[in-house]
């Protein structure tokens, strides 16, 4: 090595930098402080989730029962059969003195009567269709059946 080569050589320092200040030791008084404010926040929160999830199982009830008959108190999944039963509820101011309409269909007497079997509908023969016929020539040429075999042997050879 030459000796400016050595003299380029020289150990480089690296900057490291600065350790993070430390906090100061925090006092008796001061911690109790802070415990008593965390102890004290953990507790109210606690309370409004309790608060919160009362409020939502209320509101959840309400809605189930929500379809009631105002005449006789009758509880419904529905509000479709709740209105159905409000008008032939017999508790209903509405209705008194009339009988309760039927809800469903009065089924009448029918007549039973043997079931025949159905006529079978008549046949219809089957027309024979007519053969075409092969026209040999193109363009209006006849030439006739044996010019047209000649032909083909000698086009599809």
């Amino acid at each position: 090595m030459s000796d400016s080569e050595a003299e380029s050589l020289e150990p480089v320092e690296v900057e490291t930098p600065p350790s993070q200040k430390k906090r100061q030791p925090m006092s008796e008084d001061r911690r109790k402080k802070m415990l008593e404010n965390l102890a004290k926040g953990r507790k109210s929160r606690s309370e409004n989730l309790n608060k919160k999830r009362l409020e939502k199982e209320a509101e959840l009830k309400a809605k189930e029962h929500d379809f009631k008959c105002e005449f006789c108190d009758t509880v419904f999944k529905y509000k479709s059969s709740c209105t159905k039963h409000k008008k032939i509820c017999s508790a209903n101011p509405a209705n008194e003195g009339k009988e309760p309409t039927q809800t469903f269909p009065v089924k009448a007497e029918v007549e039973k009567k043997p079931l025949e079997p159905p006529p079978e509908p008549p046949k219809e023969e089957k027309k024979e269709k007519k053969k075409k016929k092969t026209h040999w020539a193109k363009n209006g040429q006849n030439f006739g059946k044996k010019w047209a075999k000649k032909w083909a042997k000698n086009v599809f050879l």
